[in-house]
């Protein structure tokens, strides 16, 4: 009887597992099947170091606006620690699997001083729905709005909507997670309180913020994301396209979308090539040209990761900003 707690989090772990090799399993049977050395070698050569810089760069403001994000959520550490812990925190989500690397967060902010692991947990888990409110409602006006041929007529109406949406998706959680948190205080699992209860009453207390931060975070979310799109756009830019503003915007939200999953194996690698090829398909690339590609600015991407949380541990670690470094 009491194991019977732990059955669901084991399965969702096995489930999340399965779906991770199912998906990434895809994305390399597309590449094999799809990518050859010659299309992958003209996409290398392709590749211009001045938008590439330019998108390292949009890649590093991306990560000040993470920092700032951490802050207004309620870290508790100087903001310079905050940018190196996001810098780091991005880079392990990249390789780490099934999502893992968002632990990663709450014990740097711990080692740091900064909360507790709990209270990063829970920071983490707000951001990530606050991200999906944002990102899903503007990926479906994009793609509706986007190079597939539908009228731009509805852009007003779609943009309307996915805002709405957003906002009353974010707002909506406060109310609905202490909901759950009292609930589940007073009912069976009073008696022994367990992970679930735990976190849900740590999200509940994330949650609990003055409106003036959320409004905040609403707006640093929606910053962040405009950042990481102008990113991709300068790396499409990098690896030899010029795609316009719409197209350069579907392509991006796809690999975002993607990103954003927990299904793939091995950090976000899968499912952000896979959003990426979907777009450029989209937007007239042959499907093995689309591949390379996505493959080439994918490495781009985990390039700027790196060349960023390098340092900044370096940086943490030199100043012992770090409990035990």
């Amino acid at each position: 009887m009491t194991d019977s707690p732990e059955r669901p989090s084991r399965t969702g772990r096995v489930v999340r597992a399965l779906v991770g090799v199912v998906f990434t399993g895809l994305v390399v049977w597309l590449a094999a099947t799809r990518l050859t050395v010659e299309t992958l070698s003209q996409t290398l050569e392709r590749v211009t170091w001045t938008p590439a810089l330019a998108a390292l760069v949009a890649y590093v403001a991306v990560v000040f606006v993470r920092a700032a994000r951490f802050s207004v959520a309620g870290a508790r550490t100087s903001f310079a620690n905050l940018t190196c812990i996001a810098a780091a925190h991005a880079a392990l989500l990249r390789v780490m699997p099934l999502r893992s690397g968002e632990l990663a967060y709450g014990v740097l902010l711990q080692r740091s001083g900064g909360g507790g692991f709990g209270e990063g947990l829970a920071s983490i888990a707000m951001l990530r729905v606050l991200d999906l409110a944002t990102v899903l409602p503007a990926a479906a006006a994009i793609v509706a709005l986007g190079p597939v041929g539908w009228s731009t007529e509805w852009a007003g109406p779609a943009l309307a909507i996915a805002g709405v949406a957003m906002v009353a998706v974010f707002f909506a959680l406060g109310p609905i997670s202490r909901g759950l948190a009292r609930r589940i205080a007073s009912g069976a699992d009073r008696q022994r309180p367990g992970l679930v209860a735990k976190g849900v009453s740590a999200l509940a207390s994330a949650y609990d913020l003055p409106l003036s931060r959320r409004l905040g975070l609403l707006a640093l979310t929606v910053a962040m994301w405009a950042l990481v799109l102008a990113w991709f756009h300068l790396t499409l830019w990098a690896i030899g396209l010029e795609p316009s503003p719409i197209e350069g915007a579907s392509v991006g939200v796809l690999g975002v979308v993607g990103s954003v999953l927990p299904v793939s194996l091995l950090g976000s690698f899968g499912p952000m090539e896979g959003g990426f090829s979907l777009g450029l398909v989209a937007i007239g690339r042959p499907e093995a040209a689309a591949v390379a590609d996505s493959v080439v600015a994918s490495g781009l991407t985990f390039l700027a990761n790196w060349a960023v949380a390098i340092p900044a541990w370096l940086f943490l670690i030199a100043r012992r900003q770090l409990r035990g470094s």
